[in-house]
């Protein structure tokens, strides 16, 4: 029947007649060809990896490594002039003499070394676009850019309006040799690419190719890791919503690239510190100035900032240690002083620059409120209750009083966050009013209490949009004026109920508001539709595209 597993080829010269042994050049203590072998070895979708070599060094690495080196190729297929294609037709007809399974149709997976940072998930896309369209595919970066073709003695331009911007162009794609998919038999009939192979886009960092000194010292930075600090506060009377945006995107940040990732926190919000060393990462605390110094130790080479409060100054600071600098939630100076300013719970009308991101799309949701499907039942039940880490205006024992008084025929769960201070006083009401509130501390689960929720009542942070990923409907309540015109927005497009400012709200109108809500099954299957197409959970995707254009350009 012959092999249906992809074989892994990877052609590694020793000689490389534009840069010689740049194959073996160590890149943080690990020979170039190495990263290419490993990634190859480690991945589920590749079981035989094989490395082509005229060189036993390279051979020697390719089995300490974990690959295979069945036989060394003559010298003359690793000089100057020898294609890629004669390489792997003299690997195959020659493994083919010691392995009869080997048939026209094996898929031949081909992974060249001058492009170290590949990723696995990037081998297995491409695997599986083969498998499943019986066609060559070949790893493309895009590009928009204004290309130029020469045309006699002069140039003739590839796009056709030299006044469109440049993410309005036709795009091209570069073959990046990274992956290439084929077939024994395409390689032997010299078509190996095909005349229309299908292609898998790669990102600019698993593209990147090394082939000069200059391009050595660059993957040099990249393997020791790029450096990031997080400049980021939680806990106490500002709850924990910050830090949590910062360790989701510190971790997708860790997947996607080789990173070394650091935060700075103010010493005073010892629970933002506690929950940032939980997820697994340093935190250095300091008070004022002093975190700039700790930034300059590191030498960092992107900083994100969401704190209250920054200047000018501090702000040209960073940009002295050359670093790319990122503001989360800044409508003051950082709008002409960061390279990118976020604001995600800001109207997009805002916008004026293209440095400046707002609205939903750039919200950041951890991974437990994506993807969550939302059912409108026809009777609601089921009401959650939420008011953040601190609850500053103690919306809590208002809200369970003026509920559990009304004795309404709903099942509650309330959340009560980790910096709450006001136990005494709510266990102080009547065991007739406590009785009817499931009470839960430390919740590690809230996507699926969100989930089981027909509807919310929230204060009016980081929640209410977690709410609205989820489907949840929700009645909310400010705990601070920063919150009102974002909750008023949200009232706009048809997402909450918001009764305003807690210090205004008359609580006991909330159960016949409760009510109300439960009671009208159209407008609540209008809030959760209209919720998840706002808050799409794609937020990060688009800040970590943001951030690897900064990086890669």
């Amino acid at each position: 029947m012959g092999k249906t597993n992809p074989i892994c080829i990877i052609p590694a010269r020793g000689i490389s007649p534009g840069l010689p042994k740049k194959n073996l050049k160590l890149v943080n203590d690990k020979p170039l060809v190495a990263y290419t072998i490993e990634t190859a070895v480690e991945s589920p979708v590749l079981q035989d990896v094989f490395v082509s070599t005229e060189d036993e060094k390279i051979a020697n690495i390719a089995k300490e490594c974990g690959a295979k080196v069945p036989f060394l190729r003559p010298e003359k297929l690793s000089q100057k002039g020898a294609s890629l294609q004669s390489v792997t037709q003299y690997f195959i007809n020659n493994l083919k003499k010691t392995d009869s399974n080997i048939t026209e149709a094996t898929p031949i997976v081909i992974l060249q070394p001058h492009v170290p940072f590949r990723k696995s998930e990037d081998i297995e896309r491409a695997v599986n676009r083969f498998e499943s369209k019986k066609e060559v595919v070949i790893s493309v970066i895009k590009e928009q850019k204004f290309y130029w073709r020469k045309d006699g003695a002069n140039l003739k331009p590839v796009f056709d309006d030299r006044h469109k911007v440049r993410e309005d162009l036709e795009p091209l794609y570069h073959e990046t040799g990274s992956i290439t998919v084929t077939t024994p038999e395409k390689i032997q009939n010299d078509t190996w690419t095909g005349s229309s192979p299908d292609y898998i886009i790669t990102d600019k960092l698993s593209s990147f190719e090394v082939n000069s000194v200059v391009d050595f010292s660059l993957a040099q930075k990249i393997a020791r890791g790029i450096k990031f600090i997080f400049r980021v506060d939680g806990g106490n009377d500002i709850g924990l919503g910050k830090v949590y945006r910062a360790v989701t995107l510190a971790t997708e940040l860790n997947e996607m690239f080789n990173c070394d990732i650091h935060f700075i926190s103010d010493e005073k919000y010892a629970g933002g510190v506690e929950f940032i060393q939980s997820n697994g990462f340093s935190v250095s605390t300091s008070t004022g100035e002093e975190d700039l110094d700790e930034m300059e130790r590191i030498n960092p080479d992107v900083v994100f900032l969401d704190i209250e409060d920054v200047n000018e100054q501090y702000m040209q600071r960073i940009h002295k240690m050359s670093a790319a600098l990122v503001n989360l939630e800044d409508l003051e100076d950082g709008l002409e002083q960061a390279d990118f300013v976020i604001n995600p719970q800001q109207s997009p009308q805002l916008k004026s620059d293209s440095n400046q991101l707002f609205g939903t799309d750039y919200f950041i949701l951890r991974e437990e409120f994506q993807g969550r499907s939302a059912t409108t039942r026809e009777n609601a039940e089921n009401i959650l209750l939420t008011f953040g880490g601190s609850d500053p205006l103690n919306l809590t024992v208002d809200t369970v009083r003026v509920l559990g008084d009304a004795d309404l025929p709903f099942s509650y769960r309330l959340i009560i966050g980790p910096d709450f201070n006001r136990d005494e006083e709510l266990f102080s009401l009547p065991n007739s009013v406590l009785n009817q509130f499931d009470i839960r501390y430390s919740v590690q689960n809230m996507g699926d209490l969100m989930e089981w929720a027909d509807i919310a009542i929230s204060s009016g942070g980081r929640t209410v949009y977690e709410l609205a990923a989820t489907g949840t409907p929700s009645i909310v309540i400010a705990q601070n004026s920063g919150e009102i015109d974002r909750m008023k927005l949200l009232v706009q497009q048809g997402i909450i109920e918001f009764l305003g400012h807690g210090n205004n709200v008359d609580f006991h109108n909330i159960p016949s508001e409760l009510e109300e809500l439960a009671n009208d099954v159209q407008r609540r299957s209008i809030m959760s539709n209209r919720g998840q197409q706002i808050v799409d959970g794609q937020g990060i995707q688009r800040i970590l595209k943001i951030v690897e254009e900064i990086l890669m350009g």
